[in-house]
């Protein structure tokens, strides 16, 4: 049939990708494959998707930054939780949650600590509380977490 023969000249070229399908703002996928199909988009390939977001789940609570909102929705979600779910966990209302979210209101140190550590037991890393709750500064993140995706088993950041 003749829907089967795609005829689709493709160009890979590789570079850096500005990665916001995941939610967040600051990602950015460096040395990444990037193909274009013969009218000129931009496919990008990520073979491993949830190695690459339980990663950044990692490099989020791994940061001294405080967490951002939008952090929070992505560990959130990741973790496959609602917003009534974890507002259970940390003792607070849906409309806290909500609020912390959309960056209305600033996440409770004490809670963004216990965020920390829910994420961490959720991938199984060993974490103390100790170091979940280092001094955090008191600003959010505002530049890009890079990650190198040459090797999509073994994602790491970029110096």
């Amino acid at each position: 049939m003749a829907f089967y023969k795609l005829s689709m000249r493709l160009k890979q070229m590789k570079t850096e990708y500005h990665y916001t399908e995941c939610g967040l703002d600051n990602i950015i996928l460096c040395n990444r494959e990037i193909v274009q199909d013969d009218h000129g988009e931009q496919v990008v390939l990520i073979p491993n998707i949830n190695g690459l977001h339980e990663f950044i789940a990692l490099s989020i609570i791994d940061s001294e930054n405080r967490m951002s909102g939008k952090e929070l929705r992505f560990l959130r979600t990741l973790m496959g939780l609602t917003q009534d779910e974890l507002a259970q966990i940390v003792q607070r209302k849906r409309l806290t949650i909500n609020r912390w979210e959309s960056g209305k209101t600033r996440i409770n140190g004490a809670v963004e600590t216990l965020l920390r550590q829910l994420v961490a037991e959720h991938f199984e890393v060993k974490k103390s509380v100790r170091e979940t709750s280092i001094k955090r500064r008191e600003k959010t993140r505002t530049e890009p977490i890079r990650i190198d995706c040459s090797d999509p088993k073994h994602y790491r950041l970029v110096a």
